[in-house]
This record gives structure tokens, sequence and C-alpha cells, in this order.
């Protein structure tokens, strides 16, 4: 039975619509609410509609010293990262905010692909899942810059995930095994190709011993080779619900402290953020919101093939029976996102996310069975030998839930943990790409994108702003 991962995770916390709230000439927005300056600048903007309104020389701010620089990391105990201790939202010296982030994370994933099916009878339940993926460690990376004076942000991240060939083997005595493909009722093979020592015959009787020239199959081997990789280019919207476009107050000149200088020290001398934006959050608030559109390109490979051994040698030799199937599918499309930062100290915070996208998916099958000397055929068609090439277009989604805790070592950089989900529908699976009949060559060779994955597991990772 398929699983339908397009219905259950495409849940997302996502915020589609970036804006910003511009003040009229006649009125000053409360420093929480200003998504755009500190609260040092918190004097009225006019609309690009209107003529700009002088400001008084006295409402202006003073320009930063190199003294004042100096004299805020003394202020350091009294007014925490993400907030404010005295009401006044930080509006002490900002410093410019550190243009690039990057991060990198490490993903303990498993896969899902359907229910259990089983290969064979006779076998003591041999079944799909003996070579399914599970916990196997994959790497995402990112990098990314401020524009805009931090409001937005450009992004790239590479994603890969390849746990490796999984292969099962189990062995019977001859004439107990019986395949779990009736399909094989329609198809011969001479596994030799020229009839010296085995003759053409039905390749389901071949494999179970019904076949008065062959004693059965005393194994079957299952192999499996599934891997993800994929590459997103992401706009990013900052400040969303109140957050404040900032660098950190507290600072200090990095000659102070080689800490400073690497970003592990509390202070340093540039304001720094991450990949939920440069923010200080708003005085009183503890949550930040950051959205996201872009482009993503996602390719899975999922090869498949189940040898038996018929020949009655150890091991398996050319004139064994084998069924190959390999599908690719590459996934082009549009995504949204967005991802919720609520802080819980001025270290530790939480943040909870999503993705969807919708995707143009162009799916390949190649599928061949038969020995390695000679490919099987249609029953009476010798001619209509089973090597098969499809590929088809097919609307395919993305959708991706994450939810994690994230600390922070320093200034510029964050730790992080957390669960993510990523399902994947429209897409070809090598199983489910077995063919259902052989009443065509057309039939049984053609491509069906309309199956699912899901990714699922832990992920650990670091966060770095320079």
């Amino acid at each position: 039975m398929k699983i339908n991962v397009l219905r259950s995770v495409a849940a997302m916390l996502g915020i589609t619509v970036c804006g910003a709230v511009q003040a009229q000439t006649s009125y000053v927005a409360p420093a929480q609410w200003n998504t755009f300056q500190p609260a040092s600048m918190n004097v009225a903007r006019p609309s690009s509609m209107q003529e700009a309104v002088p400001v008084p020389a006295a409402e202006m701010p003073a320009p930063v010293t190199d003294a004042q620089v100096g004299d805020a990391y003394a202020a350091a105990a009294s007014e925490p990262w993400e907030g404010c201790s005295d009401g006044s939202c930080g509006a002490s010296a900002r410093l410019p905010l550190k243009p690039c982030f990057g991060s990198l994370n490490l993903l303990y994933f498993g896969l899902d692909s359907g229910s259990a099916r089983t290969v064979a009878g006779g076998l003591n339940g041999f079944s799909s899942t003996a070579v399914d993926p599970d916990n196997t460690v994959g790497f995402e990376i990112s990098a990314g810059r401020y524009i805009k004076c931090g409001r937005f942000g450009l992004g790239l991240t590479y994603f890969n995930w390849n746990p490796g060939t999984e292969s099962e083997t189990r062995t019977g005595g001859a004439g107990t095994i019986v395949s779990w493909m009736p399909t094989y009722n329609g198809i011969d093979v001479d596994p030799d190709g020229a009839g010296g020592g085995f003759n053409a015959g039905n390749v389901f009787d071949i494999i179970d011993g019904t076949d008065v020239n062959y004693v059965g199959a005393t194994g079957v081997r299952l192999t499996r080779d599934v891997s993800f990789q994929g590459l997103e280019a992401n706009l990013y919207c900052f400040g969303l619900m109140g957050a404040r476009r900032a660098s950190y107050a507290n600072c200090c000149p990095p000659k102070y402290c080689l800490a400073n200088k690497l970003g592990f020290g509390k202070n340093g001398c540039y304001g720094y953020g991450g990949a939920a934006g440069p923010l200080v959050r708003a005085c009183g608030g503890r949550i930040r919101v950051m959205a996201s559109h872009g482009f993503r390109w996602m390719q899975i490979k999922d090869d498949l093939e189940l040898a038996y051994n018929i020949d009655g040698s150890v091991g398996y030799q050319p004139t064994d029976i084998y069924d190959r199937v390999d599908v690719e599918n590459n996934l082009y499309g549009y995504q949204f996102g967005g991802q919720l930062n609520y802080c819980l100290s001025s270290r530790l915070s939480m943040n909870v996310g999503g993705k969807f996208g919708l995707y143009a998916n162009h799916a390949q099958k190649q599928h061949r069975i038969g020995s390695e000397t000679d490919l099987a055929y249609l029953s009476g068609s010798p001619t209509d030998v089973i090597s098969t090439t499809d590929s088809d277009t097919a609307l395919a989604s993305i959708g991706e839930f994450d939810m994690g805790l994230g600390y922070r070592l320093g200034c510029a950089w964050t730790v992080r943990g957390g669960y993510r989900l990523v399902g994947i529908t429209g897409v070809a699976t090598a199983w489910d790409s077995l063919p259902n009949t052989y009443a065509s060559l057309a039939e049984s060779g053609q491509v069906h994108a309309d199956d699912s994955y899901l990714l699922h597991g832990g992920y650990f990772g670091l966060e770095y702003n320079w």
C-alpha cells in the first residue's frame, strides 16, 4: 500500500508573503514594531510618493564613536543578547552586521517507501524491508548573504543522502522456493542462450522447479541502491512579527580578545545573525519569523535487482536469472516556506518550520530480465525481449517539516539539533516499477511516477555568521 505523504506532510508553518509596514510621515512606529531599524533610529520615514520631512538635528541619533564602542563592552552584563533590560530596546551603539551566514548539518535519516512486499515464498518471510536503508548519515550544507541592510537574504543549500547498497541473500532447498512475481508466468528464458545444458522455459516454472528441466532455485538475492541529492536557492525575508533589524549592542574592539575575533566571545565588533535572520527580538517579545521563496532541484536514484540461483552452483553465475529495474527522478520547481523561532532564554531557542513546493518530475525507467547471457522474452514471441527504457514528466510535490533547538555558543556560532520529515510524492520507485503485466513490451516497460518516499530522522549541526 502506497503512502500518501503529500496529504500527511503538507502541514507547514510558512508565511508566503513578505511585506514591511511603511510608516506615514506623521507616525512614529513603536520600537517593538519597527521591522527595519534599531530603536535609536526610530524616526518617521516618508513614503516614496511623498517628500521627505526634515528631521530636527536634536532628534537625530548621535554618531557612534570609538569610545562608545569600547564603553559598550562594560555594559554587556546589563543588556541581554536578544532583548532589553531597561525598556530602551537596546538603543545603544549598533554596529554593521556580518554579511554572510552558513551552516553544516549531519542527517541521521531512514527511508520509508511503501509497505513491505514479499520477495519469495519458502524463505522465512523474506520481504522488501530487508534492504530498506535506516539510520544512515547524510549531510546538508548552506551558505548565504544578507541584502538590503538585513531585510532579506539570499542562500544556497546542497543536500545529499546516499546510504549505499543494501543486499540480502536467502537460501533454501530446491523446489521449496516460490517467486512472488506472478507476472513471470508470461515470459520465457533460455539461460545460456544456446540450449547447451539448459532449455528455454517459463521463468516462473524455472524458479519453483515445476519445469522438468530445472530443479528449482536454491537461493534468492535482493539488492537495492537508493540515493537522494538536491540543490535549492532561496530568498529569505526576515523581521516579521515585530523583530527589529539591528546588530547586538554589546561589543568590544577585537584586539581585546581572540575569542571575539573568532566569534566565540559574548561580544564582538560586528553585529551577528544566522539562518533565521539578523534580528534582535522586540522588547517583551520572544518570537521571530522567517519566510522564504525559492527554486529547488531534487534527484532520486533507485536501483533494484532480484537474482535467482537456478544453476545449482555456489554463488551467482552468468546463467542465473536476474530481474533489474533502475529508476531516476529529477524534480524541478518552486517552493515556499517559513520558520518560527521562539526565544527560551538569551542563548536557547526553539524553532518550528517547514517548506512546500510543486515540481515537474522527469522520471526515467530501465528494466531488464534474463540471464547475463540471454534476455527473457514474451512467451511465444522470442523477438520481444525484456529490455526496455521509458521516460515521462509528471507533477510532483515535496513537503518538509522541521522542529528543533538552537543554542548560541557565541556571537557568531550556534549549535542546532532536531527532527526533520521530508515527504515526496509523484515519483517512480524501483519496487513499484516492477511490471504488473507482460501483455506487451510497451506496457511492461512503462514508467509510472505515482509513488512516494518518506525521509525522516534527526539532525545535528552548526551555524556560523561571518
